[in-house]
C-alpha cells in the first residue's frame, strides 16, 4: 500500500473524503500549476494536500505548499471566505505587512470537482514546524521563556487580524505552525468573522449564536453560545499559551482531568481561583487573566500591555535561572517590543 493510501485509510476519514483524495491523487494530479504529492489531513468541508510547483514555473515562490480543496460545491463557501480573509490581510489599507505571523495565501481558484460540480480550492504556504515539538525540545526549566516568545508571535497574529477587522474564533495549538527561524504562524481562518461595521465601530452582539470554535480553548462566553468579540479571541490565545507552557504535563489544561464540561466552565469563570487554573505559571499569567476579565465587549484590548507582561515573565524567569540581573533596562525592552510587534 502506498504511503498516501495508508494516511487516507485512517479510521477518522469519511468515505467521501477518501474518495476525494483518491480522485486528486490518481485522476486530477495537478491543480492549476501545483502538483499534488500526498494527503495531509481533512476537515468537515474538504481535504488538505501537500503540493509542489510543477515545471511550468520559472521562479516558483516555494518548494512546498498546502492545497485545500472543498469536498463539494456546498462546502466551497468556507474556502471562498478564507480566500477573502487572507486577501484582506495580505493587502491591508495601511500597506503594512500583516502576515508575518498569519499564513500567506499563494494561489486560489475554482475547478470542476470529483462530481463534476464547481469546487473552490486554495494554496497556502507550508508550515513544517510544530510549536509543541519546539517547546518540548527544551528542558522544563527553560520552557517558559520559549513559550513567552511564541505567545508574542501569536499575539501579533491576533492583533493583525483584529486590526484588519476580523476575529479568528478558533485559536488552538492545532491551528499554529512554525516557519524557519522559529516564527510561529497562525492559520485556518475559515471560521473568521468581521467584527466591525462600515463605519469602523464594533458590530452589536447577537443574543445567541451557539458555540464557535473548539470547546477546550473557547472562551466562556463562546461556550455559553454568546456572540464573540476581540476579548474572546484573546481568551483562546491565553488558553493556548497556557497549554503550551504545560505541554510536558499529562494535563496541559487544568480541566482535562475532569470528565464533566461543567467543571471546565467553572474553571473558566471568575469563581475559580487562579491558583487552580494557573498552577505552576508565572505571576504575570495571573495578571493577564485578571486583565482579560476586565475587558468589556466593546473595549479595545491593550495588546501592548499583554506583550509587556509576557516580556516581564520571560525576563524574570531568565534572571531567576541565571542568577543575575538582566542586561537591558526596562525602557530598552519596552522600545524593542513596540518596534517589533506594534
Amino acid at each position: 500500500m502506498s504511503s498516501w493510501r495508508r494516511i487516507a485509510a485512517g479510521e477518522d476519514w469519511e468515505p467521501e473524503q477518501k474518495a476525494l483524495v483518491d480522485w486528486l491523487m490518481n485522476e486530477k494530479k495537478v491543480v492549476q500549476r501545483w502538483l499534488i504529492t500526498k494527503p495531509l489531513g481533512h476537515g468537515a468541508n474538504g481535504v488538505v494536500m501537500l503540493v509542489e510547483p510543477d515545471k511550468s514555473w520559472v521562479r516558483p515562490p516555494v518548494q512546498k505548499a498546502v492545497l485545500k480543496v472543498a469536498i463539494a460545491s456546498w462546502a466551497s463557501d468556507s474556502i471562498l471566505w478564507e480566500v477573502n480573509v487572507l486577501k484582506a490581510l495580505q493587502n491591508p489599507q495601511d500597506k503594512e505587512d500583516r502576515t508575518k505571523h498569519v499564513v500567506r495565501m499563494l494561489d486560489h481558484g475554482v475547478m470542476k470537482g470529483m462530481k463534476k460540480d464547481m469546487v473552490a480550492w486554495i494554496v497556502m504556504e507550508f508550515l513544517e514546524g510544530n510549536p509543541v515539538e519546539a517547546i518540548v525540545a527544551f528542558a522544563e526549566r527553560d520552557r517558559i521563556p520559549i513559550v513567552c516568545d511564541l505567545a508574542l508571535h501569536l499575539l501579533k497574529g491576533v492583533y493583525d487580524m483584529h486590526f484588519c477587522g476580523f476575529l479568528h474564533r478558533d485559536l488552538k495549538p492545532e491551528n499554529m505552525g512554525m516557519k524557519k527561524g522559529n516564527y510561529l504562524v497562525l492559520y485556518d481562518v475559515g471560521m473568521a468573522r468581521t467584527y466591525t461595521q462600515a463605519n469602523g465601530l464594533p458590530r452589536p452582539p447577537r443574543s445567541y449564536v451557539g458555540i464557535r470554535g473548539t470547546d477546550e480553548w473557547a472562551s466562556l462566553c463562546s461556550e455559553l453560545g454568546r456572540d464573540q468579540t476581540r476579548v474572546d479571541d484573546l481568551w483562546g490565545w491565553f488558553y493556548t499559551i497556557s497549554e503550551l507552557a504545560n505541554c510536558g504535563s499529562s494535563n496541559q489544561q487544568a480541566w482535562l482531568c475532569f470528565q464533566t464540561p461543567m467543571m471546565r466552565l467553572f474553571m473558566k469563570s471568575r469563581d475559580c481561583p487562579s491558583q487552580i487554573s494557573l498552577c505552576n505559571m508565572p505571576s504575570q499569567f495571573t495578571k493577564i487573566q485578571l486583565y482579560l476579565r476586565s475587558i468589556g465587549a466593546f473595549d479595545t484590548p491593550d495588546y501592548f500591555y499583554l506583550a509587556t507582561l509576557l516580556n516581564e515573565a520571560r525576563n524574570r524567569t531568565k534572571r531567576r535561572r541565571l542568577g543575575n540581573p538582566d542586561e537591558n533596562s526596562f525602557t530598552i525592552q519596552q522600545n524593542f517590543l513596540e518596534r517589533q510587534y506594534f
